[in-house]
């Protein structure tokens, strides 16, 4: 752990050597100005009369704070420790009490809901979906112990798709996976399931993004893919009862899509967010993207580009070029 987070901060200086530089210029700015005024101080005379009345005054506290040096140095190691939140980067949409952001690091962490992509069966057997997904792994921590609950993941699955979700439209004729036949559910239908962990209840949310034609084989489409998305959203009224929330980039781990980039899919993902949030309604309040440690050290993703996105995004959260806007027929661009 302490190996990958080392690299990640070396990874945030190279990464974002514009934000840095930037920072450090600002905060050596900043540190000029304080010599000078600290300089312009220490030569008034009853100044430097109180001062020189200490008897380190000349041998240390002179030599630190009249050496400029000093200062920029400090400066230095200042801007690189504030630029060790690179990796964390959120900001308020104008207009609204919503924060945006995207964090690099283990979603599981995260606080609030988590947005669990799910294939459109719902399935949760590890047989089928494999054992690399998001989904996958919360079945590994139930086996584990790592969560509880009263009820199984699968017949919380089960209990609001036939009640409270009953109107989840099956889209498709049901398939058959390793024996067993499953209904298809719309994409973009979302359901609950709380679990306990040992520190507090913990709910996360499956998102219906794939389909599954061969076991531990899910898929996607643009098409599909944009769906699930814009529906999400609409579903988070009903559904979501937490003010936070944390998603993963869609369609870029099991269920990967190579029609289109991760980082294309993940402007989708907050630009969608940030439509939502104009609408009426709204009950998130935070939103944060997270991304795969191993993909930003992969240079999958160009975080400054995407903080860059975050900041459009929230300085126009109504895009004024969208002069036709219509939810239903966005897409995602190549």
């Amino acid at each position: 752990m302490k190996k990958k987070s080392t690299s990640l901060f070396f990874k945030s200086l190279s990464a974002g050597r514009k934000t840095l530089w930037n920072r450090i210029l600002i905060f050596c700015g900043s540190a000029i100005a304080i010599f000078q005024f600290v300089d312009t101080l220490s030569e008034q005379e009853n100044i430097q009369g109180f001062l020189t009345s200490f008897p380190v005054y000349n041998d240390v506290i002179k030599p630190i704070f009249g050496n400029v040096v000093i200062y920029l140095a400090v400066a230095v190691l200042l801007a690189v420790i504030r630029h060790s939140s690179f990796t964390n980067y959120s900001k308020k949409i104008k207009g609204k009490d919503i924060r945006i952001g995207v964090k690099v690091g283990d979603i599981f962490r995260a606080p609030g809901g988590i947005i669990v992509p799910s294939n459109n069966t719902f399935v949760n057997d590890t047989e089928v979906i494999g054992d690399k997904s998001i989904q996958a792994q919360i079945a590994q921590k139930c086996q584990s112990g790592e969560y509880t609950g009263s009820e199984s993941v699968e017949e919380q699955l089960s209990r609001h798709l036939q009640n409270e979700l009953s109107c989840a439209q099956i889209s498709f004729e049901p398939i058959e996976l390793n024996g067993n036949e499953y209904h298809q559910y719309e994409y973009g239908t979302l359901v609950p399931v709380t679990l306990q962990s040992k520190k507090a209840n913990k709910n996360f949310y499956y998102l219906s993004m794939s389909r599954i034609d061969n076991p531990k084989v899910p898929n996607t489409t643009k098409l599909d893919l944009s769906e699930s998305i814009v529906k999400m959203w609409k579903s988070t009224r009903k559904i979501v009862s937490d003010s936070s929330l944390a998603s993963p980039v869609l369609a870029t781990g099991s269920a990967k899509m190579y029609e289109v980039r991760a980082e294309v899919i993940a402007r989708f993902i907050l630009k969608s967010f940030v439509n939502y949030a104009c609408s009426e309604g709204v009950s998130i309040n935070d939103f944060t993207l997270y991304i795969h440690p191993k993909d930003y050290l992969s240079d999958v993703y160009n975080l400054e580009e995407l903080h860059d996105f975050i900041d459009y995004l929230c300085k126009f959260p109504d895009d004024e070029t969208e002069l036709i806007k219509n939810p239903q027929s966005a897409s995602i661009p190549q």
